[in-house]
């Protein structure tokens, strides 16, 4: 008991230390069998489900760190332009935007009627559209007040990842023991639009000039990739058939850039009281392959002006090639390439403690009415997601009660990159063999919409067999 006390004393002490964000209040929600995409060990309570297809399953998320849409727009007397400008000078390169919506396209799970082994089978199909993007602050500035002298701008801050794809999954859950269960899901990937631009390097310096008043040095290494969007030079007047809608419906049926990848997970009872859980997902990998175009600019690059001389200016009634060697020295450095690539899955690791306490009674007799059920849960979660210039962290404090039969709440704290005051709330509400849950995150945001960090709904309709 004293051990199990300090597991818990420790990990709410790590509340002070860690940030992010993610599906805290899903996360081994056990009531809720879409908590299987948490983690693939989760112990559901149903020995069937369906869910309502397009339904079962919807999330959204949005976040900004550093500012808010408020900082902006907020009708308080204060010149835009003023905004604006202390918007970009407060914020930092490590702020990020991000967004995040998941939509259930199909989903369901069953328990084997192997009586040698206690196995859940689960599968699905779920679309989502995935946006993260660094805040490239020296750009910003550079783009707002222009190039200062001597002030050297770091372009490595432009770091971007777009994605819409479809995600086919197929699952399983096992139950080695009484204190072990064990989980795998694989995964295939069908990705319809990408866009990547995490290897940037270099830099952006102006300085006192020798043959002008000013020399712009750029030292830079910059690529963007993408696929799926028509290339560039495609799409004229003459050519309107474009659907952008018909590619996402393509990849639906597997017909985007292919990619496999998977889920493990665990949960260990340490005692009956006492349950650790973790999971990794997303170890997966797409090949982009169709309807690509890459930007590459790299190399080193002075220039300090035009140096026209008179009076050889104009030679046969034309300029000489003063814009024509500027333009060829560029495309030296500067190409265009259809070349296929790889992306990884931005990488989600869970791990988590619960401590279970107060068995339900009689109303009609001092005595437990099952010994095994526990009507409370109290603990914490630790996330971390991979992404290109750091991970992404959060830590949540987390309260659960069984109220009845047919109603379960959870309520969360939750530290992470975009607040320190995130409280949300989860309801899983069945009725005969229905399960509907609402999750909404960050509260306290809510009476004022344009002033939060972030703000993430999810909600879901399930037909149950307990």
């Amino acid at each position: 008991m004293q051990n199990e006390k300090l597991s818990i004393l420790f990990l709410f002490l790590g509340l002070i230390s860690c940030f992010s964000q993610n599906k805290q209040i899903l996360y081994n929600f056990s009531e809720i069998p879409q908590s299987l995409l948490l983690n693939p060990a989760t112990e559901v309570k149903s020995k069937l489900f369906i869910g309502v297809p397009l339904l079962s399953g919807v999330h959204a998320h949005g976040g900004l760190s550093g500012f808010t849409v408020a900082d902006l727009f907020a009708d308080d007397g204060v010149d835009f332009n003023e905004k604006l400008r202390s918007l970009i000078y407060s914020t930092a390169s490590n702020d990020v935007v991000a967004s995040n919506v998941q939509v259930d396209i199909l989903s369901g799970g069953f328990k084997a009627k192997n009586p040698f082994k206690r196995i859940f089978y689960s599968f699905g199909i779920y679309q989502e559209a995935d946006f993260y993007m660094n805040w490239p602050r020296d750009l910003a500035i550079l783009a707002y007040d222009g190039n200062v002298t001597d002030k050297l701008y770091a372009l490595s801050d432009l770091v971007l990842e777009a994605e819409v794809l479809t995600v086919y999954h197929f699952g399983f859950t096992e139950e080695i023991s009484n204190k072990l269960t064990v989980g795998a899901r694989a995964k295939i990937y069908s990705s319809a639009y990408n866009i990547n631009s995490t290897r940037n390097q270099g830099t952006f310096l102006t300085t006192e000039g020798t043959n002008n008043i000013y020399s712009h040095k750029i030292n830079a290494t910059l690529s963007l990739q993408s696929s799926g969007f028509p290339l560039v030079g495609r799409i004229d007047d003459d050519d309107l058939e474009y659907d952008p809608l018909k590619q996402i419906k393509k990849s639906i049926f597997l017909g985007g850039n292919l990619g496999v990848g998977f889920d493990v997970g665990f949960t260990y009872h340490s005692s009956d009281r006492l349950t650790y859980t973790g999971s990794i997902l997303d170890v997966g990998i797409i090949t982009q392959s169709k309807e690509i175009q890459n930007f590459n600019f790299e190399g080193f690059y002075t220039f300090e002006g035009f140096e026209f001389l008179f009076p050889e200016l104009v030679t046969d009634g034309e300029l000489n090639d003063y814009w024509e060697d500027l333009k060829n020295e560029l495309e030296d450095m500067y190409s265009e390439d259809n070349k296929s690539y790889l992306t990884w899955r931005p990488i989600k690791i869970n791990g988590g403690m619960e401590y279970s306490f107060g068995k339900k009674k009689s109303e009609v007799c001092d005595c437990l009415l099952d010994e095994d059920t526990y009507m409370n849960l109290m603990g914490a979660h630790l996330y971390t997601v991979l992404r290109p210039k750091a991970p992404q962290m959060a830590l949540t404090a987390f309260y659960s009660r069984k109220i009845s039969d047919f109603l379960t709440t959870k309520v969360t704290y939750t530290i992470d990159k975009y607040s320190f005051n995130n409280i949300g709330l989860g309801v899983s509400f069945n009725y005969a063999n229905f399960n509907f849950y609402m999750l909404a995150d960050n509260l306290l945001e809510y009476q004022n919409l344009s002033g939060a960090n972030s703000l993430t709904v999810q909600f879901g309709f399930n037909f149950m067999m307990q």
